[in-house]
């Protein structure tokens, strides 16, 4: 699977979890080894409370992708 294909989906999951967040940035994403489009990918996420998150994602254990995202609060609608 490509490695902006799982940063997308990354994404989307955190401005779905935050909602008063959005990514507005990448402080550095490093993809450490390559994922089949078919397996099953374990998301974890630190420092919501902030203005950055850091990412790690892994499969069986593994780590495949790490970073850092950059967060601004939603504009008011």
């Amino acid at each position: 699977m490509p490695g902006v294909v799982i940063l997308n989906e990354v994404v989307k999951i955190i401005e779905n979890t935050l909602t008063s967040q959005a990514v507005v940035g990448i402080k550095y994403v490093k993809f450490i080894r390559p994922l089949r489009s078919d397996r099953e990918v374990v998301l974890h996420v630190d420092g919501e409370r902030t203005n950055a998150v850091s990412i790690t994602c892994e499969h069986n254990g593994s780590v495949i992708v790490k970073g850092q995202l950059v967060l601004s609060e939603k504009d008011a609608a």
